[in-house]
């Protein structure tokens, strides 16, 4: 199993009171003023944090790689810091082995450039992980979302999102329908992407996590579940301006 390490942010408060989701104009009415709608982003691809606390680059690259402007790293152009990533493409890598390599530059970015001196740990936050996808331009502009409703209309309408919370046992293998559920004791902290908004398909609202170890890579949760998790110091995030 991967290590658990997200851990929290210490975003600026500036950033979270202008830059929220629920302000998001859709149309003539904004996040806050509209219901969440059934919608999947699909993603091409599932990749593997292994034994590594990379779940936040991992989350991160994934979003980059799903729709709605999926990015294609054999012709996105890499940063300089992406040393891994830039070899494997160098030498004809697929997208998705790109991607993998990316991930791993990318959480080794976050370290350096996060809220802790040093990188003696393991783990990261997702305020580093938003800002890592702005420096490899992957996104121009990302929002928090304060409420998980206002974190699903936005995934509804604008792409898949982050949500980095502690993860606790009964959230680390779905059940036979394909649920987790935030029961026992806090294993560690996680961050993971939200592409798939289920209104009414299950017996109560749903969102579908992409996660970046196992076999199957969706991973349903109920909203009031999440809910209870995310009012534990969960964050929420996501990009609202693409860069391609």
């Amino acid at each position: 199993m991967p290590i658990l390490d997200r851990r929290p942010s210490k975003p600026d408060p500036v950033r979270l009171s202008v830059y929220n989701v629920a302000d998001l104009q859709v149309g003539q009415r904004t996040v806050a003023e509209l219901p969440p709608r059934s919608y999947t982003w699909s993603a091409p691809f599932h990749l593997d944090q292994g034994r590594e606390g990379a779940c936040v680059a991992h989350g991160v690259t994934h979003e980059a790689l799903a729709r709605p402007k999926p990015v294609d790293f054999r012709t996105h152009k890499l940063p300089d810091w992406a040393v891994k990533a830039r070899l494997v493409k160098l030498h004809g890598g697929t997208n998705q082995e790109i991607a993998q390599a990316f991930a791993f530059d990318a959480y080794d970015w976050c370290r350096r450039n996060d809220e802790w001196p040093g990188e003696n740990y393991d783990g990261t936050s997702a305020a580093a992980g938003a800002k890592m996808a702005k420096n490899a331009g992957l996104i121009l502009e990302y929002r928090w979302a304060e409420t998980v409703r206002d974190f699903m209309t936005g995934i509804s309408y604008h792409g898949p999102g982050c949500f980095a919370v502690d993860w606790m046992t009964g959230m680390m293998r779905p059940d036979s329908d394909g649920f987790i559920h935030p029961t026992g004791q806090v294993e560690g902290g996680h961050q993971i992407m939200c592409n798939v908004i289920a209104v009414s398909k299950f017996k109560h609202p749903a969102i579908g996590l992409w996660q970046s170890w196992g076999d199957a890579p969706i991973w349903w949760m109920y909203v009031d579940e999440m809910e209870e998790v995310v009012s534990n110091g969960g964050e929420m995030w996501l990009p609202v301006v693409r860069s391609l």
